[in-house]
């Protein structure tokens, strides 16, 4: 057996896209809150003003 020393972690999306599983989950927590989060509000959220 192995022993590992390390970690990786794919935050931004490089090795991984985990752009469609994030916008599904926060559409869960808006629904929670009777709201109904679009694709095109979710683009709007990560807009830097």
């Amino acid at each position: 057996m192995n022993n590992h020393t390390f970690a990786l972690f794919d935050l931004d999306g490089v090795i991984v896209d985990t752009a469609k599983n994030h916008f599904l989950e926060w559409k869960k927590i808006a629904s929670n809150f009777g709201y109904e989060l679009s694709k095109e509000n979710n683009g709007k959220i990560k807009e830097v003003k």
